[in-house]
């Protein structure tokens, strides 16, 4: 025969010369679709955008163009970079499947494993046709890009940074290329069809992902406090997942040095894994989805479990939060994938419902798991570490404290203090009944309205609370052992536990460093200002806040302003925020800067000249303040006590307010029994309206004015 005597003389383990060279010949139609392919993204671009690049403008330098030319150039190579990776790794599913073509077909099979060639030589030739078939097409297409850029008039340094670029792109593509390469041709060792192949390949890089997002979306389903939200937004396991990773830009580029050599080795590990099954594959298995009978069994069952939690999930979503169909979902889920699966694995819809006995055990199996998760058998949903096995805690509370790391021992024990008792309410030792001061409030209670000349106001008015009973509080406690555990739980705003962990937060070096690293920005940036809740709309004009001021320079005065932080610092009266948003040494971020009283550029920025004139602007806006004594979260209008109307009386009890703004600052300290309504109102020149707002005093902070006239 022919092709035993070419091949006669090649009996080793070896790679087969002649075969390679062979197939190499018969592979030039799919170099020619991958060159085409690669074109699109590497050097049609280039020729893209120098056609639409207009040319030197009058006012232009020559230098200025050749900078302009170059930087247009780095661009394109840099936003096409990832898309280079992402088609290799489309072509390495196309190579791998010629690896294994022989094995789909019995004829095929039959004839390459009669010729004298050991079954190591056939993979290691047909393993590298395919690889050499993609390296030689995509290679000429680098080379391509290096011509055309070598022929740019480059500026100064960019042709350096152009090569460097272009180094990068390659070698993500060639580790992206070899990664689905060897997983590809890994699930043809497992299949025995091209169908079945790409399914497996799918299977194999996505089913940890899949895994991960289905066990914590069922977590997150049946527990209130285990913080699963956090797990699925921050999820590391993407960064294990070759196909994953290298797919987004962002992905990629966070990716450490270990990571990349697990991939390596990985895809190593995988090829002679390969090469093992190949070993021991049977040959007349050709043509079945899954050659090996063991883990046919395993890949229904692995599949049927994320599909089963992930069908209840959309069931409850799709509904609203319903056990019913809950169970409902999880139950068609079951059954419509055990049916697909089978089909696929059998090649034959008659034989669907193979294995229902074992579908009837899973289904036990299940039933056993979903109730010890949901009656927290296990006790995850109540677990708090120990703060001896604690590094540091991550927290967020309230918008105020955001994903800010703590090392501190005394942060540490006052988060788990609070995550454990969810804060204790505070109780006030003193409920008396409101009263109202003058006569011609004494029949408001009678009445269906009061009438503040050209303001209409509803007797029934509810002053309700800023600061409600509870709030989120959200913390990841990060082991030792660099485990996280991330805990979410509503806490009594006003309770001891609440006040230890702001002053341990307020008093840390961590939470210094943080305020300190707000100034610290460049002139890449905008500043935003919120003010009081009275003056809002109707403010005197302040500092204006524009693009074209400089970002810098604003961060240099608040700097001045920066007396360093402590609690007490942070316990006074808030009259505003300054929001930056600019680029920072750790990227671009956003960060709110609290406005005090009496900082020394308060009123720079709110357009007063004092603070005195600012309060009598307050006060002359206000039509009555109402004050009520008592364990309530809310209070109407009749139920309080009304001010006389006196200025100085209203600038007295501003003063001492805990914050004139929506929300209160978590680190302020309010006199326990004591709220505050204000009622004010606004004139645009159009139409006039009335609105309220509550607030709380400063802690031993009430006026004696006031604590007299309210019993």
């Amino acid at each position: 025969m022919t092709t035993q005597t070419s091949y006669s003389e090649k009996k080793s383990k070896g790679m087969s010369r002649k075969y390679f060279l062979g197939e190499l010949k018969r592979s030039w139609p799919k170099m020619v679709l991958y060159f085409i392919v690669f074109c699109l993204a590497m050097i049609i671009p280039l020729l893209m955008s120098d056609m639409e690049f207009t040319g030197m403008g009058l006012s232009e330098t020559l230098d200025e163009y050749r900078l302009k030319c170059s930087r247009r150039l780095l661009n394109t190579i840099t936003e096409y970079g990832p898309i280079w990776s992402e088609l290799s790794m489309i072509v390495a599913l196309f190579a791998g499947c010629y690896v294994t073509k022989i094995l789909n077909n019995k004829i095929s099979a039959d004839f390459y494993h009669s010729i004298p060639m050991r079954r190591e030589s056939i993979f290691l030739t047909r393993f590298a046709t395919g690889a050499v078939t993609y390296l030689v097409t995509f290679l000429v297409n680098v080379l391509i890009v290096l011509v055309l850029c070598e022929t740019q008039d480059l500026a100064d340094g960019y042709g350096l940074l152009l090569l460097k670029q272009i180094g990068v792109n390659f070698v993500w593509s060639l580790l992206g290329f070899f990664m689905i390469y060897s997983a590809t041709i890994f699930a043809g060792m497992l299949c025995g069809t091209t169908v079945m192949q790409l399914i497996m390949t799918l299977y194999l890089n996505l089913i940890v992902f899949v895994y991960y997002a289905s066990a914590f979306l069922t977590l997150d389903k049946f527990f209130d406090n285990f913080n699963a939200t956090y797990y699925l937004e921050n999820m590391a396991v993407t960064k294990i997942l070759p196909f994953i990773s290298l797919f987004t830009r962002e992905l990629r580029d966070s990716l450490t040095v270990p990571q990349i050599c697990f991939f390596v080795i990985g895809s190593f590990l995988l090829v002679m894994a390969s090469v093992a099954l190949y070993r021991f594959r049977k040959i007349e298995k050709a043509g079945t989805p899954i050659v090996f009978g063991g883990f046919a069994a395993f890949f229904r069952y692995s599949v049927l479990v994320p599909v089963t939690l992930l069908g209840g999930i959309f069931f409850d979503e799709l509904v609203g939060n319903s056990l019913v169909w809950y169970i409902v979902g999880l139950v068609i889920a079951t059954f419509l994938c055990f049916l697909l699966v089978n089909t696929i694995i059998q090649k034959n819809a008659r034989k669907m419902f193979t294995g229902i006995k074992g579908l009837g055990i899973y289904a036990a199996a299940m039933l056993v798991i979903l109730l010890a998760v949901g009656f927290d058998v296990f006790g995850i949903d109540t677990y708090v570490p120990k703060a001896d096995d604690v590094k540091s805690v991550e927290i967020i509370i309230n918008c105020q404290i955001n994903n800010l790391s703590f090392e501190d021992k005394d942060v540490i024990k006052a988060a788990i203090e609070l995550d454990r008792s969810h804060g204790e309410v505070r109780s006030y030792t003193e409920e008396k009944p409101a009263t109202v001061i003058y006569e011609e409030y004494a029949e408001i209670t009678e009445a269906s309205s009061i009438v503040y000349g050209d303001y209409e106001m509803i007797d029934e008015e509810v002053f309700y609370s800023n600061d409600y009973d509870r709030i989120s509080y959200s913390v990841v406690y990060r082991l030792k052992t660099g485990i996280p555990i991330a805990r979410r739980v509503n806490v009594m705003l006003e309770s001891e536990q609440m006040t230890s962990l702001a002053k341990a937060v307020a008093n840390s070096e961590e939470y210094e460093q943080f305020w300190s690293g707000m100034f610290e920005g460049t002139d890449k940036g905008y500043v935003e200002l919120t003010y009081d809740c009275i003056t809002e709309g109707n403010i005197k004009d302040g500092m204006a806040i524009t693009d074209d001021i400089n970002y810098d320079a604003i961060c240099e005065k608040l700097k001045k302003n920066f007396k360093g932080i402590d609690y007490e610092y942070l316990c006074r009266s808030e009259i505003g925020s300054v929001f930056f948003h600019g680029q920072y040494s750790n990227g671009y971020k956003s960060y709110e800067l609290p406005l005090y009283r009496g900082d020394e550029f308060a009123m720079d920025w709110l357009g007063f000249d004092s603070e005195e004139e600012y309060y009598d602007h307050l006060a002359g806006e206000i039509i009555d303040i109402v004050i009520y004594k008592g364990d309530k979260s809310s209070f109407s209008m009749k139920d309080g006590t009304v001010l006389p109307k006196d200025t100085e009386l209203y600038k007295e009890v501003l003063k001492n307010l805990t914050s004139l703004t929506d929300t209160r600052n978590i680190f302020m300290e309010s006199e326990a029994g004591y709220h505050v309504g204000i009622v004010f109102g606004s004139d645009d020149g159009y139409s006039q309206s009335v609105r309220y707002m509550s607030a709380e005093f400063l802690k031993d902070c009430v006026p004696a004015s006031v604590s007299a006239l309210v019993p």
